[in-house]
């Protein structure tokens, strides 16, 4: 799965957390949805594996331990929200 931004017209961050201006709409971010932005390059995207790889790395192996799983439910929920896109 290949992730990409959407278009938004803003991204604030401050310290762990940010916040995003997209379809009119404001949308505060958790620690784990702004890492996963910050590993998500503008132009290039992001592979869902190597996103996993990054969350594992900043924040530890999730409880259930399938990290890609995990990973490609916050990345589903962001791309809900118009956050994010996946092919």
């Amino acid at each position: 799965m290949h992730v990409t931004r959407t278009p938004w017209t803003d991204w604030y961050v401050d310290g762990d957390r940010s916040a995003v201006f997209v379809d009119g709409e404001v949308l505060v971010l958790s620690e784990l949805a702004t890492e996963v932005l910050h590993h998500v390059a503008p132009d290039a995207g992001a592979d869902l594996a190597a996103l996993a790889e990054a969350l594992t790395a900043a924040f530890g192996a999730p409880p259930d331990g399938d990290a890609t799983a995990a990973t490609e439910g916050v990345v589903r929920e962001l791309a809900d929200r118009g956050v994010l896109a996946v092919s």
